[in-house]
């Protein structure tokens, strides 16, 4: 029984990268215009961007912990804690040494490093860290 209570809540943090990668390539291929309110935050990059978006984008991204939820996944509430911590840690630059700066480069490229960095190796979507160093971010997020 415990380890279908780790699967479960493996399962249900795997369906929501795979669902936050999907939704941000779309909009920024096809509503960046909505996306953009996330990404005008650089310069300013900290913890309280994390959730700093559209309402539709949102509502994109995160729609699939209640789609779990109404499936009966008892986990939902403890996968969305853990993704929600993840989220602030990935927009707070004095946490790199955690995260590297995956996301924080994203912020910076904006064309690579869309969700976790798993993904984004898989997807071949990921930022070639060997060209970018942590010394070349703004003041401000240093």
């Amino acid at each position: 029984m415990q380890y279908i209570i780790n699967a479960a809540f493996f399962i249900n943090i795997f369906i929501y990268d795979i669902n936050f990668y999907i939704t941000h390539i779309l909009l920024h291929k096809y509503a960046y215009h909505i996306h953009t309110i996330h990404h005008d935050s650089y310069n300013i990059l900290s913890w309280r961007t994390t959730y700093k978006a559209h309402i539709i984008e949102n509502i994109l991204q995160n729609y699939v912990f209640l789609v779990l939820y109404m499936y009966g996944s008892k986990h939902i509430i403890l996968a969305y804690l853990y993704i929600s911590i993840r989220g602030l840690l990935n927009h707070e630059p004095r946490c790199r040494f955690i995260f590297n700066n995956h996301h924080i480069n994203h912020h910076k490229y904006r064309n690579c490093n869309y969700g976790e960095y798993y993904i984004d190796y898989l997807c071949n979507t990921l930022h070639n860290y060997d060209t970018d160093q942590q010394e070349k971010l703004p003041k401000t997020l240093q």
